[in-house]
């Protein structure tokens, strides 16, 4: 962290680039799969860009971020919504992994 994080800011932007440098994914408006929900799984990002067949491209997106009911392991990978790669470092191909730590943000 390059500064506190209780150090006044005015946008989030500004948050962000006290604390560290971490890569922030806006939406691409390619879809509107921005969060989905049911009682099993927090769902973030996902699906194909409108515009786009799901048979043209089977592999290439997939959920940004799901984590289970209890918030302890999730997935992670190619997101068209926010253009995001998978984002966890030790499972690329979306394999589970376990949350130590979770933030949110919102603007």
């Amino acid at each position: 962290m390059k500064k506190s994080r209780y150090t006044p800011t005015s946008s989030i932007e500004e948050q962000i680039e006290l604390e560290s440098d971490i890569d922030v994914y806006k939406w691409s408006q390619e879809n509107r799969n921005i969060q989905m929900s049911d009682d099993s799984k927090l769902v973030i990002g996902g699906g194909f860009p409108d515009d786009e067949n799901e048979d043209e491209h089977p592999n290439k997106w997939g959920l940004g971020i799901v984590l289970g009911k209890d918030l302890y392991e999730g997935t992670s990978s190619n997101c068209v919504t926010f253009q995001s790669p998978c984002l966890a470092q030790v499972s690329p191909k979306g394999e589970v992994f376990e949350v130590a730590n979770m933030e949110v943000w919102v603007s």
